[in-house]
């Protein structure tokens, strides 16, 4: 419609409180040819409005952007309207005002998106007022590097200098309200960004884009910072958006979409299980690196945590681990949370989690060379679950006391790992001497650890069809089914998984008790017989 149409009865009817605000020219508003059965509004036609912004600070204030150039502004609620689009300089006459936004911090301000590429006229325009439209100013000049023409905008509700503009070629992000530009790469493409929203509560960006999907980015946070000038020298620990303790093994999307086309929806959840903890290198120090650790609330070192890069993946560009030694560049980087605290790991476990955190708020401290910086990770439930405080604590602690169990296991196979390695070096040193008693004991030492060992671990798989497990009763596997179910427990543990955790316990005792009578009754006799025998070993 060329008119602003107002209800307050939430649409049951409507009025019309201002006049015709486009150009109104008859030659653009017939049929050319037809077949089509024009609508009431002639919303077919030239000169229409196409943005409407009321201003979120002030009931009485609204913008109007129209199709043929006009851009007018109220400030009385619509009793009087004043055209301003003459007061921009560098708009061309009749252009498409594409959208009109209200500021969120002034109500005297107004952001008009403006296009011409109908007629040829692909350069960007953006411009602004501070004034209710008196004068105007452009956000986009010839030397920026902005590229493609204007489709939306957006200024962050808290920090007013971070503003975002899409374009037919991509997006781009400001740090100092429009003064330069700078493009938005990290994967994500170029290509039509028609319309751009904030997502408050996440302090996300959502991005809607012609024919490649919504996408968003998540990590305002961190940007309002580098907007807002808040870093300091070397080191900064940016804040963190609250993670949720997701509970179970995955995430899938809620049924299908478009059912008659046969279609599901192949949209990336954010991972789960992790946390980005952004921080913010101002200047490198040759040779540091960066080291980060979690602590909770009562001072306990949880986890370490490792940094992160952007690389190209099979599913397009990610987030991976970095090698051994990373050395950050001045910029913005990341560190990743698995919202779990360190365990002691078994032979071929699935994945890397230790234990899952309990719901509160933990920080995470920061080195790099000199400096020291931290932020904290609010840790929230799982929304999808009746939160229990105490069954989670009992799931907690009952984590923990698997883990002491992990670690005395571990710590008995590392002391067998140990001696094997040291019974090995002797019976290679033998090989070449005419000591064959000591080579034999040696031999038959190696085939008694392994024998223990295999106790624990059970025998090796031939990996090949229908044989590719085991089936045996060990330690090893009795701690791993614990392991697996704690992975998706979210409810009391019943009878038989309390049972099932009593006989990982009992299990590594016996193979405690094993070891000790090995250490006993084999190995020291075996280091003495060796002292004896004068042979150097060590």
């Amino acid at each position: 419609s060329q008119y602003v149409h107002r209800s307050r009865d939430e649409g049951k009817t409507w009025q019309i409180i201002s006049p015709d605000l486009t150009t109104n020219r008859p030659e653009q508003q017939h049929l050319d040819y037809g077949g089509l059965t024009p609508d009431a509004s002639g919303a077919e036609f030239y000169n229409c409005l196409l943005s409407i912004a009321p201003s979120p600070l002030d009931e009485q204030v609204i913008w109007t952007g129209s199709d043929d150039g006009r851009i007018h502004v109220t400030t009385d609620g619509g009793k009087n309207w004043t055209a301003v689009e003459k007061n921009i300089k560098g708009m061309p006459e009749g252009a498409w005002v594409a959208r009109i936004i209200a500021s969120e911090h002034e109500a005297s301000t107004a952001w008009a998106v403006v296009n011409d590429y109908r007629r040829g006229n692909y350069a960007p325009y953006l411009f602004k007022t501070d004034d209710y439209g008196r004068s105007w100013t452009s956000r986009v000049e010839e030397e920026s590097p902005v590229y493609g023409y204007s489709l939306s905008f957006i200024q962050d509700p808290e920090e007013p200098a971070l503003c975002f503009l899409g374009t037919e070629n991509g997006l781009w992000v400001s740090f100092d309200e429009g003064e330069n530009w700078e493009v938005f790469g990290q994967g994500f493409p170029a290509v039509s960004t028609m319309d751009l929203k904030i997502q408050r509560a996440e302090s996300a960006l959502v991005i809607g884009t012609f024919g490649r999907a919504v996408w968003v980015v998540d990590d305002l946070l961190s940007l309002r910072e580098l907007a807002g000038d808040r870093l300091g020298n070397g080191l900064t620990a940016l804040p963190v958006n609250d993670a949720v303790q997701v509970k179970g093994l995955f995430i899938r999307p809620t049924g299908t979409i478009w059912n008659g086309f046969h279609t599901i929806f192949q949209g990336d959840n954010r991972p789960f299980w992790h946390t980005p903890i952004p921080y913010y290198i101002s200047e490198v120090t040759p040779g540091a690196e960066v080291t980060a650790v979690v602590i909770s609330a009562v001072g306990d070192t949880l986890q370490t945590l490792a940094s992160t890069v952007w690389e190209e993946t099979p599913m397009g560009p990610a987030l991976v681990a970095a090698d051994s030694g990373y050395a950050p560049a001045v910029g913005l980087h990341y560190l990743d949370w698995q919202l779990d605290q360190a365990i002691t790991p078994l032979p071929r476990s699935w994945g890397s989690r230790g234990i899952a955190v309990l719901p509160g708020t933990y920080r995470v401290v920061i080195r790099y060379g000199e400096a020291t910086d931290e932020t904290t990770v609010t840790v929230l439930a799982d929304p999808r679950y009746d939160f229990d405080p105490f069954v989670d604590r009992d799931l907690y602690q009952a984590q923990i006391y698997l883990n002491g169990r992990r670690e005395q296991l571990m710590g008995l196979l590392e002391t067998l790992d140990e001696q094997r390695e040291k019974v090995d070096k002797l019976r290679t040193s033998l090989l070449e001497s005419d000591n064959t008693v000591m080579l034999t004991h040696a031999e038959t030492m190696l085939l008694k650890i392994d024998s223990i060992k295999h106790l624990a671990l059970g025998k090796p798989v031939l990996k090949q069809v229908g044989a590719y497990q085991s089936f045996e009763v060990t330690p090893i596997s009795t701690l791993r089914a614990m392991e697996q179910k704690f992975m998706s427990a979210h409810a009391r543990l019943s009878d038989q998984e309390l049972t099932l955790l009593r006989e990982a316990a009992r299990g590594v005792e016996s193979f405690a008790l094993l070891v000790d009578a090995y250490q006993r009754e084999t190995w020291e006799p075996f280091v003495e017989e060796v002292k004896e025998m004068g042979v150097v070993w060590e």
